[in-house]
C-alpha cells in the first residue's frame, strides 16, 4: 500500500522536509511508495509555509496541514491514549477532528492516491491463531479492553462463537462456553468493583473445577491472581485461581515484542509472536510456567506466566502463531 505520512512538526520547520525525504528513501528500499505527507500540529500559517516550501524541494506531495487544536486532543494515561469506550467526549472529539481535517487537508487528493488491494491467491483467509474453543467467553468492558480485533474476527471466521460478558457489571462467564478469555486492560483502575464481583469470580472457579480452560493476558492474568496492589499500596483480593501477586505501586515499564514457546498441554499454538506492554510488576509467581520467552532478537528471557490446572496466563498479548 502507498503510505500517507503524518508528521508532527510542532518542533521543526524546514527539517521536516529532510525527515520526510529520509523516510521516503527508506520506504523505497522496501518497495513501498510514499504517496504524500500531512503536517500535524502546525502552530501558524507561517509555520506551515516554511515547512511546505522545504518539502516542495524534495518532490514529495503535501496533502495538507492540521493546525494544533485542543478540541481534538485525546487525553492519555499510563498505557497510552484513553480508549473510546472510556471517554465520555469521544463523539465531540471525533466531530472536531473531522472538521479540522476537512478544512486542512485535500481529501480528494488523498483518496486518489489509494490503490486497489491485491488479495492473496488462497481459498480462505489466514487465521492468526486457531480458535481455542467453539464457544469463547470474552471479558469486555472498561477493565478488559485490550483484545486484538484480528484474533476475535479470525476466530469467528473459523466458526467459533464469541460470547462477551462484563466482569465490572459482575456478569458471570457464560456457563456453556468451552474457553474463557480475559484480555488485557486496566484492572488497576477498577479494583473495588472487580474485588466485589462475586458472581464473576464464582463463574471462574466453577469453570476451573470443570477443567474448562481459563486464559488471562496481562490485565486478565493479574485478575486471575491472588491480589493486585493498587497505586495506594493496598493489596486487593482477586479471583485467586493462580498463585501470583501483582503490583501497580511498584511501577516499571516492560515493553517489547516476544517470541514464545508454549510449555505443557494448553490450547494455544506451540509457538507464537506476542507483545508485552505494562507498568505493573509480578511480585510473586508460583506454579508451572506457561511460556519460554525470548525477545525479538532471539535473546532468552526465561519463562513467562503461571499455570494451575486449566487456568493459565501471562503478561504477553498473543499476536499470531509462528
Amino acid at each position: 500500500l502507498p503510505v500517507v505520512l503524518v508528521m508532527d512538526i510542532s518542533g521543526q520547520a524546514e527539517t521536516a522536509a529532510a525527515v520526510a525525504a529520509g523516510i521516503r528513501d527508506s520506504l523505497d528500499r522496501m518497495g513501498v511508495d510514499l504517496a504524500g505527507v500531512i503536517f500535524n500540529r502546525c502552530r501558524s500559517e507561517r509555520h506551515r509555509n516554511m515547512a511546505a516550501t522545504a518539502l516542495a524541494g524534495t518532490g514529495i506531495d503535501l496533502f495538507g496541514a492540521v493546525r494544533e487544536d485542543n478540541g481534538m486532543t485525546v487525553p492519555s494515561r499510563h498505557l497510552g491514549l484513553v480508549q473510546a469506550d472510556d471517554l465520555d467526549a469521544a463523539d465531540t472529539i471525533i466531530a472536531a477532528a473531522a472538521e479540522v481535517i476537512r478544512k486542512g487537508t485535500d481529501l480528494e487528493k488523498i483518496i486518489a492516491a489509494g490503490q486497489p488491494l491485491r488479495r492473496h491467491d488462497s481459498e480462505s483467509e489466514s487465521i492468526a491463531i486457531p480458535p481455542p474453543g467453539q464457544r469463547i467467553a470474552v471479558a469486555r468492558d472498561r477493565a478488559f479492553g485490550f483484545a486484538y480485533s484480528h484474533l476475535l474476527t479470525g476466530w469467528q471466521q473459523a466458526g467459533a462463537e464469541i460470547c462477551p460478558f462484563s466482569p465490572l457489571a459482575d456478569e458471570p462467564a457464560p456457563t456453556d462456553c468451552d474457553f474463557i478469555y480475559l484480555p488485557g486492560g486496566y484492572p488497576e483502575l477498577h479494583l473495588p468493583e472487580l474485588a466485589a464481583a462475586g458472581r464473576f469470580h464464582e463463574s471462574l472457579r466453577q469453570a476451573a473445577a470443570k477443567e474448562i480452560p481459563v486464559y488471562g493476558e496481562c490485565g486478565g492474568y493479574m485478575v486471575l491472581g491472588q491480589t493486585i496492589t493498587g497505586a495506594d499500596g493496598q493489596a486487593v483480593p482477586m479471583a485467586g485461581l493462580l498463585d501470583c501477586e501483582t503490583s501497580f505501586a511498584r511501577r516499571q515499564l516492560h515493553l517489547g515484542y516476544r517470541q514464545l514457546e508454549t510449555l505443557g498441554d494448553i490450547p494455544l499454538p506451540p509457538r507464537a509472536i506476542a507483545h508485552e506492554f505494562h507498568y505493573t510488576t509480578a511480585v510473586s509467581e508460583k506454579g508451572e510456567p506457561v511460556f519460554a520467552a525470548s525477545d525479538r532478537e532471539g535473546r532468552a528471557l526465561g519463562t513467562m506466566g503461571v499455570r494451575k490446572g486449566s487456568v493459565f496466563g501471562s503478561y504477553a498479548h498473543l499476536i499470531a502463531a509462528c
